[in-house]
């Protein structure tokens, strides 16, 4: 049996008291989902590939997957923040 505890308030100013501030919160808990530097959610904006491919990444255990150090997009270069998500996720 699978048991949700109460997971605190997080500091997502623009995700307080909506519909939906609770599944932002528990999926920031269980470190799927992250927010921006400034402590912003902003659940208007739509999800871009490298926000996507990080969900997934965090949600499959990525040892046993071999995920190339080379950049596998060419809009994705090694400084992106996303890119070691990105390059997991094409191997996934």
């Amino acid at each position: 049996m699978l048991v949700l505890q109460t997971i605190p308030a997080l500091a997502f100013s623009d995700t307080d008291g909506t519909d939906y501030e609770q599944a932002v919160n528990v999926l920031s808990e269980l470190d799927i989902i992250d927010g921006y530097e400034d402590k912003t959610f902003r659940p208007e904006n739509g999800i871009t590939r490298a926000e996507f491919a990080a969900m997934i990444v965090r949600l499959v255990d990525t040892s046993v997957y071999t995920i190339p150090e080379d950049v596998v997009f060419s809009d994705v270069g090694k400084k992106h923040w996303a890119f070691e998500f990105v390059n997991a996720g094409y191997h996934i």
